[in-house]
């Protein structure tokens, strides 16, 4: 499962956007240049307070000892900020499951089979919707940034998931190049689109911001490792198989919380 040792992950794409490197000590000014102060705002305070709720409700479950504050005894993801995110399925699906991921990351990959399936039995039927939020982890996954502004590229033509899947499933020839943008136009050109605007696109950074307001977002929720799945309003680190979020989601279904009860903030290397 791949882990962030602290914040300092995000980072800036360079040489052509097709590397991450860390970068110094987040600044604010920076980091959210373009989001809104208010926006901005609003986002850490609402996924603060949901951390807090989510890992206190783990707490009680298991038997530790609760946090001192006391959040809402309900508390809700807020879905207001899935627009952060790349959806699929019906908007008015009962269950929503949410993924904070990174296109290098290899458990993420292992995870499209089972977004596959879940896709056929369950977001075919309208009975779930799926948002993926791009949580690249540059410290790890140097092509990680580069590969999610290509998918955010592709989305400008409509082929956003059939980009998604193809660099995920194609992950192992691209992960450890120096210059991942050519295969990346490839893809594109082979799945029927228009592979040198993607190229263009990913090169003026026009997507740049987008799956950077996705990774702030994930940081002030908490999230510390990918793959992160939230089912409903419940999350967990690390990998799950197909059995166990079918079993998760059919919980969802009947009204159940299910079994999942907080963040892992557990951090471990891949």
């Amino acid at each position: 499962m791949a882990s962030t040792e602290d914040q300092d992950h995000a980072s800036e794409s360079r040489e052509d956007h097709t590397r991450t490197d860390q970068a110094p000590r987040r600044r604010p000014a920076r980091l959210y240049a373009g989001i809104g102060a208010l926006a901005l705002a609003g986002i850490l305070l609402v996924a603060s307070n949901l951390l807090l709720s989510l890992v206190q409700r783990g707490a009680r479950s298991t038997g530790a000892a609760p946090r001192t504050l006391s959040p809402p005894s309900n508390p809700r993801f807020p879905a207001q900020f899935d627009t952060l995110g790349v959806a699929l399925g019906a908007a008015d699906a009962p269950v929503v499951v949410r993924e904070f991921g990174d296109f290098q990351c290899p458990p993420c990959q292992s995870f499209t089979s089972t977004l596959a399936r879940l896709r056929e039995e369950h977001i075919a039927r309208g009975l779930v919707r799926f948002v993926f939020f791009d949580f690249p982890i540059a410290d790890q996954h140097p092509n990680a940034l580069a590969a999610a502004q290509a998918a955010r590229c592709a989305e400008r033509q409509g082929a956003y998931w059939a980009m998604r899947d193809a660099l995920f499933e194609r992950q192992s020839e691209w992960a450890a190049e120096q210059d991942p943008l050519p295969l990346f136009r490839r893809y594109a050109s082979e799945l029927g689109y228009d592979g040198e605007a993607v190229l263009a696109c990913v090169r003026a950074r026009e997507t740049a911001m987008e799956v950077q307001r996705s990774l702030s977002f994930a940081l002030a929720l908490g999230v510390r490792s990918t793959p992160t799945l939230v089912v409903g309003d419940a999350a967990r680190s690390g990998a799950v198989s197909w059995e166990e979020l079918a079993m998760l989601v059919e919980a969802e279904l009947r009204g159940s919380s299910g079994a999942l009860k907080g963040l892992n903030s557990q951090r471990t290397r891949p």
